[in-house]
C-alpha cells in the first residue's frame, strides 16, 4: 500500500510541477538577453557564497566523492563561465537587415526538465540552473530517488537566490517524491518542452518521451591511448590525477588505459609511481566478489570511494599514498566486468601490438560496450593522432591532456560545459559539450522588399531592462 501511496504522490506532484514551470515560463517570456546575464550574474554570486555548505548536505547524504575536488572544479569553471556571458548572445533579436528590422530571434523552448544521478546531485543541478537562466527557460529538477531526501534541504535555498535575482515565482522547481512512474509522468507531459537526462540510463532506455528533444549527458567511462611516442611521464601524472579526481566522478574521466607493448612496462612503472596500484589476481577476485552484483551491475555502495576505501572493503590492503587500483586484463571479453562503466577510482589497463591493434580496442570499448563520449591519445605522431581524429566514435577527442578538465571546456577548445552529449553511446540527440543555446530555437524572419513597413526607433532592450530594475525594486 505503501509503494502505491508513493507511486500516487510522485504522479500528482509531476502534474503539479509541470503546470508551475510552464506559468512561470509565460511570465519569463517577457525577459531579455541582458536582463537574464544581470540575473545570471547576480545567481552565481549568490550561489558561490553557499555552495561549501550545499557540497556538506550532499557528502552527508551518501559520502560520495570528495567535497573539496568538486569545490576546486566549480572554482575553476565559474571563473570562466562568468567571463564569457556577455559575449553571446542566444535569446531575442540576433540580427538585423539595413533597415533595423529583426532577421533573426533566439526563441527559448520552454520548461526543461532535468533528470540527475546518484553521483553530483549539487554541481549537475547549479550547471543545469546557469544554462536554464541563460537561455529563458525554466527549469524542473529530479534528483536520483536516493537523493531525494536532501531536495528539501537544497533546491530551497537556490529557489530563494533565484527570486532575489528577480526570477518570476516558479522559475526553479523540483521533485520530492520520486518514482519511475512519476518522472514517466513528467517526461511526457506537454507542459515539459525538453529534457536532459544526465546518466540515468535506465530512464533513457526505458521511458519514451516524444515530441521532445532529449539531451543525453553522463560521466563519461574514457578510453586512453598511450602510444610509442608519447611523453609517458606526463601522460601518466596526467591519468591519474584525473582518474581520481573526485574519486572518479569527473564528468570524462580516464578509465580504460591502452598502451603500446613496447612501452606498455614504462607506462606500468610510471603509473604506479604516480599512485596506481596493480591488484594481483587474488586481489581482483576479492574485488569482484564485493563491487559487482548481478553480473557486472556495479553496487551503488561502491560510487565516489577512494581507492582505499574500496580495497579495505573488499578485504585487502594498499599503500596509503595509492590513488587508483588496476586491474591488467589481456583483452576483453563479454562479461568482462573491468569494461563497464565505473564511478569510482578504478582503471583497466591493456597492451596492444601497434596503434592499429589499440585504435580497433578502444573502438571496441567506446562502440560495443557503450563506454564513453570521450577519447585521450597520448602522442606525438600527427599521422596517428588524425588516424584516430577519423575514425573513434566520439563528441570529445583530447590530444595530450587529461580529460577530467579538458572534457567540460577548462584549458580546452571546447565549450564550458558540465554535461557532455552522449548520443555517439546511442542516447540522446547530441554528441557535443551541452550549453545554453540547444535550449534555445532559432526563428529566421524574411520580408519582401516590395512592402512598405512603418518604422518604431522604440529600443524594446532597454525596455525590458527597466521592466527588470523594477521588479528588483519590488523584491
Amino acid at each position: 500500500m505503501q509503494l502505491i501511496d508513493n507511486d500516487l504522490k510522485s504522479l500528482q506532484e509531476a502534474r503539479i510541477v509541470s503546470e508551475t514551470a510552464r506559468d512561470s515560463f509565460g511570465m519569463l517570456k517577457g525577459y531579455g538577453q541582458d536582463e537574464l546575464n544581470l540575473i545570471l550574474k547576480k545567481v552565481i554570486d549568490d550561489l558561490t557564497k553557499i555552495l561549501p555548505d550545499l557540497l556538506k548536505i550532499e557528502y552527508a547524504n551518501k559520502s560520495i566523492g570528495s567535497c573539496e575536488d568538486k569545490l576546486d572544479l566549480y572554482n575553476q569553471f565559474i571563473e570562466l563561465y562568468k567571463k564569457d556571458i556577455d559575449n553571446k548572445k542566444i535569446v531575442g533579436p540576433l540580427l538585423f537587415n539595413d533597415k533595423n528590422q529583426i532577421e533573426k530571434m533566439g526563441v527559448p523552448l520552454g520548461p526543461v526538465v532535468t533528470l540527475l544521478p546518484i553521483e553530483n546531485t549539487v554541481l549537475y543541478s547549479i550547471y543545469a540552473l546557469l544554462i536554464a537562466i541563460k537561455s529563458g527557460n525554466t527549469l524542473v529538477m529530479v534528483p536520483h530517488p536516493k537523493m531525494s531526501s536532501i531536495s528539501s534541504k537544497i533546491y530551497p535555498q537556490i529557489q530563494l537566490i533565484c527570486t532575489n535575482a528577480g526570477l518570476p515565482q516558479g522559475f526553479l522547481g523540483y521533485m520530492n517524491n520520486v518514482t519511475f512512474n512519476g518522472v514517466k509522468e513528467l517526461t511526457a507531459s506537454s507542459e515539459v518542452a525538453a529534457v536532459i537526462n544526465v546518466g540515468c540510463a535506465e530512464y533513457y532506455d526505458q521511458v519514451n518521451i516524444p515530441s521532445k528533444p532529449v539531451f543525453y549527458a553522463e560521466t563519461g567511462s574514457t578510453p586512453v591511448f598511450i602510444q610509442k611516442t608519447a611523453d609517458i611521464a606526463k601522460a601518466s601524472s596526467q591519468i591519474i590525477k584525473s582518474r581520481a579526481f573526485d574519486n572518479g566522478l569527473a564528468p570524462s574521466s580516464e578509465q580504460f588505459v591502452v598502451a603500446e607493448s613496447s612501452i606498455s612496462e614504462d607506462v606500468r612503472t610510471q603509473l604506479i609511481n604516480d599512485g596506481a596500484y596493480f591488484m594481483n589476481k587474488e586481489e581482483e577476485a576479492k574485488l569482484r566478489q564485493t563491487l559487482f552484483r548481478k553480473g557486472t551491475e556495479v553496487s551503488e555502495e561502491y560510487i565516489g570511494k577512494t581507492a582505499k576505501w574500496i580495497a579495505n572493503r573488499s578485504g585487502f590492503s594498499i599503500p596509503d599514498d595509492a590513488l587508483v587500483l588496476v586491474s591488467e586484463q589481456p583483452y576483453i571479453f563479454e562479461d568482462d566486468p573491468f569494461a563497464v562503466k565505473l564511478k569510482c577510482p578504478i582503471m583497466a589497463f591493456y597492451k596492444e601490438p601497434d596503434w592499429r591493434h589499440a585504435c580497433e580496442k578502444c573502438i571496441h570499448l567506446l562502440k560495443e560496450k557503450r563506454n564513453g563520449h570521450t577519447l585521450v591519445i597520448h602522442s606525438k605522431d600527427d599521422k596517428i593522432i588524425k588516424e584516430y581524429a577519423i575514425q573513434k566514435p566520439v563528441g570529445r577527442m583530447i590530444v595530450n591532456d587529461s580529460a577530467y578538465l579538458a572534457g567540460v571546456g577548462i584549458g580546452s577548445s571546447f565549450p564550458l560545459s558540465m554535461f557532455l552529449g552522449g548520443q555517439t553511446t546511442g542516447r540522446g540527440c547530441t554528441a557535443k559539450n551541452i550549453v545554453a543555446e540547444d535550449l534555445t530555437y532559432q526563428r529566421m524572419i524574411y520580408y519582401n522588399g516590395d512592402s512598405e513597413i512603418s518604422s518604431d526607433d522604440k529600443n524594446f532592450e532597454e525596455d525590458v531592462l527597466k521592466k527588470f530594475l523594477n521588479k528588483i525594486l519590488e523584491n
